[in-house]
């Protein structure tokens, strides 16, 4: 599995985990979203490569449809339809802020190679969502998540976030 599919699916089962979790039931869509994007980052978040405030902005660039790093922005899939577009668009930008942090590509390049893959990860996305618990990786991310999303500090953290 390569690096996009692999993120794909590590957003998809975090966000089914949660979305389907007493926790999950308790958020709004964005909030769903934004716990999402932090636990998949939660690694770059306490190395302090990655702070909540820029998950924040990930989560406000994809709802415009975009992807942005730095002062470089791309849009896509405006007008098009595609099955859990939130999701989607957020992973897009997750997965360009992580190939800015792992790589020395150029901002420019890794928005344009992150969009250009975006039909592999919209379809990875579908299909980890459609296998629900039988997704690759369910047992060790449900395992994960379900103990984070369990802590005082996390669900107020979330519980802030406004749409």
């Amino acid at each position: 599995m390569d690096t996009f599919n692999f993120i794909a699916v590590n957003m998809a089962v975090i966000y089914y985990v949660i979305k389907n979790s007493k926790f999950g039931k308790t958020l709004t869509p964005n909030q769903i979203l934004y716990a999402t994007a932090l636990c998949d980052t939660a690694s770059y978040l306490f190395s302090g490569k990655i702070d909540t405030d820029e998950i924040k902005e990930a989560l406000f660039v994809s709802q415009a449809s975009s992807v942005k790093i730095g002062f470089y922005s791309q849009s896509h899939n405006i007008f098009e339809y595609i099955p859990n577009r939130e999701l989607v668009n957020l992973t897009l930008q997750i997965e360009a802020m992580i190939f800015t942090i792992d790589t020395n590509v150029d901002y420019h390049d890794i928005v344009d190679i992150v969009i250009s893959k975006k039909d592999i990860i919209s379809n990875q996305i579908e299909k980890t969502l459609n296998q629900g618990d039988t997704a690759p990786l369910y047992d060790t991310i449900n395992k994960n998540i379900s103990e984070i999303i369990k802590q005082k500090e996390f669900q107020e953290l979330i519980y802030e976030y406004e749409d």
